[in-house]
């Protein structure tokens, strides 16, 4: 029994010393005050409770945004507008399906994904009828992201390829619009 014990220990200690250290650190998945990651726990509940509710999916849509999450944004919105893509109906009033198609424009125009910032800018303007007085400002940055990310479909930039200058064309399309932004960062 004593020979079987020590063997033991001789294995633990040999274990310890002949493991390879850790080589991935973990971190927080998003980094921020407490308030804000508390509002997004919020949203992740309101979501993980109506998992349909396209109002609750838009504002953790826009909450992902916030911290520079573009991609889990197109992935929590992009169930809601597959269906529309396959032919389905999509429920949902022509107002909130816009707004879902201005949350994914601007997270692709985010990731430097022209052509499909385009393409959700264009659902944005077919969703949402110009009559409607509440469609106008969801035109007028869909506009903004359209024509901006327009700038590098038409000039053949890819923003893979060049990003230093897909940047700075952006900027001069953006510099109209915002204020203490500098296409040089």
């Amino acid at each position: 029994m004593l020979r079987f014990a020590d063997l033991f220990a001789v294995a633990a200690i040999a274990v310890v010393l002949l493991l390879p250290k850790a080589s991935i650190e973990a971190r927080p998945a998003l980094d921020g005050r407490p308030v804000e990651l508390d509002r997004i726990a919020r949203l992740q509940d309101d979501v993980f409770r109506e998992p349909e509710n396209a109002e609750a999916m838009l504002q953790l849509a826009d909450g992902w945004l916030s911290f520079g999450r573009a991609d889990w944004a197109i992935a929590s919105l992009s169930r809601f507008v597959d269906g529309e893509t396959r032919g389905a109906a999509w429920t949902q009033p022509p107002l909130l399906r816009a707004r879902v198609h201005l949350t994914l424009a601007t997270a692709r125009a985010e990731r430097l994904e022209p052509t499909q910032a385009v393409d959700e800018a264009r659902q944005v303007e077919s969703s949402c009828p110009e009559a409607a007085a509440t469609c106008g400002p969801l035109r007028a940055r869909a506009d903004l992201v359209r024509a901006a990310m327009q700038v590098l479909i038409d000039q053949h930039i890819d923003p893979a390829q060049d990003p230093v200058r897909a940047k700075r064309e952006v900027g001069k399309a953006l510099h109209p619009s915002r204020t203490g932004f500098s296409a040089a960062h």
